[in-house]
């Protein structure tokens, strides 16, 4: 098999002396009451969150720190420079202690994959690790000096792929080895001895820092629903991305605290213009408020507000609703009266007495908690009732306004 690469870095604690020697401070001691007590908190739990220790961010782009990178389209990959932190015994259960390592400077390091299968397709993972020779390794690491290394698990060495499987089928990724940190997995296709960055599957996440807040990478973003804190009070911090800002989130014990005052919702066009005829409903803004999970439970509120009119002769109504989700239409008032449906966020009646022009404006209080971790869409519906028998005219942009926001819950 293709030996793992040393890597040109170094790791601690490292020494010869095991548990065993009283009196006498050995690696388990630091790994255990100064790593994993007073810097890697563990929580509950006893397992500290590994992870790629962040060093420097680039507004705009994503952390770089051990990224997994192609070479020409090549058959091997390279890693970034990068600290991590491990936990031996994370899987055994079998508590060795935090090991920390990585490496520093600007240049990657070459990983050697073995060639790509000649049946059925696999994949290729991408580990960083903490090699100690005072802690066994697993059966298909044959190393046995310390420092920190860059490995891989695939079809052909230590978790098996596509017994009796079908050419061009990937199983499944290998399990990640006791002490190991996932970087990156990488489908392999039959005789296919390229790799692009495309196929390269980003796995990093971001470790956790007691007192600092701990860098989200993308996997651990993308993934942000199965992401719970390890400690009272631990913050994460989120880069812009799509309609939020940055974010920094604060763990209460069971749930994630947003920190932030308010977010305003990008306002769509106005699509909804000229006569309405009675006993009808449309639909104002065009795309609707599409909002996607925060990461944090949130409110709503806002207004939405635009101009409209009819011909003279009697009083004349129309009705605005903000709606949330399923309820994308117009919901008439219960009783047949002006009792506001329950489903609207807002909800309100405009009358117009003799002709002329008016605004209608709905106003949209704190709606009651979301905390269901989906994306929930948002409408703005106008409606003229059935004893309006003249036909009202919406004016095309005239103090048209679909201001809302969210705030944290």
């Amino acid at each position: 098999m293709t030996a793992p690469v040393k890597a040109p870095g170094d790791a601690f604690p490292l020494m010869q002396a095991g548990s065993t020697t009283v009196g006498q401070n050995n690696a388990d001691d630091w790994a255990k009451i100064f790593f994993q007590g007073l810097i890697f908190n563990p929580g509950a739990g006893g397992f500290v969150r590994k992870g790629v220790l962040h060093r420097g961010w680039v507004v705009g782009t994503e952390p770089q720190e051990l990224k997994v990178l192609e070479i020409a389209n090549g058959p091997n990959v390279q890693i970034n420079p990068g600290l991590f932190v491990v936990q031996r015994g994370d899987v055994s259960g079998t508590d060795r202690g935090v090991r920390f390592g990585g490496t520093l400077g600007t240049t990657p390091t070459q990983l050697n994959l073995p060639a790509a299968p000649g049946a059925n397709s696999r994949y290729d993972a991408i580990f960083a690790c903490v090699k100690d020779k005072n802690i066994a390794q697993d059966a298909a690491d044959p190393v046995t000096s310390n420092g920190v290394y860059y490995d891989y698990r695939s079809g052909t060495v230590g978790a098996v792929l596509n017994i009796n499987g079908t050419p061009g089928t990937a199983g499944a990724p290998p399990v990640t080895p006791d002490g190991y940190l996932l970087l990156a997995v990488i489908p392999r296709a039959t005789n296919d001895n390229t790799i692009d960055q495309a196929g390269i599957l980003d796995f990093r996440r971001g470790a956790t820092i007691t007192g600092t807040p701990r860098m989200m990478f993308p996997y651990d973003i993308a993934n942000i629903g199965t992401d719970t804190g390890r400690y009272l009070g631990e913050e994460r911090y989120r880069p812009a991305a799509g309609i939020f800002p940055a974010m920094l989130d604060r763990w209460d014990g069971t749930t994630w605290r947003g920190t932030f005052s308010s977010i305003a919702l990008a306002q769509p066009a106005q699509t909804a213009s000229g006569n309405l005829p009675a006993n009808t409903a449309v639909s104002v803004a065009s795309g609707l408020v599409t909002i996607p999970w925060p990461g944090v439970p949130y409110k709503i509120r806002g207004y939405a507000a635009l101009l409209w009119g009819a011909a003279a002769g009697g009083a004349r109504e129309l009705v605005g609703e903000i709606n949330l989700d399923s309820n994308v239409s117009y919901t008439p008032p219960s009783g047949g009266g002006n009792t506001p449906p329950a489903s609207a966020l807002g909800w309100t009646s405009s009358n117009l007495p003799n002709g002329g022009q008016t605004e209608l404006i709905v106003t949209a209080p704190l709606s009651p908690a979301i905390t269901d971790g989906l994306q929930h869409v948002l409408s703005f519906w106008i409606f003229a009732p059935p004893a309006n028998s003249v036909i009202a005219t919406v004016l095309l942009g005239y103090s048209y306004r679909f201001a809302l926001e969210i705030v944290p819950a």
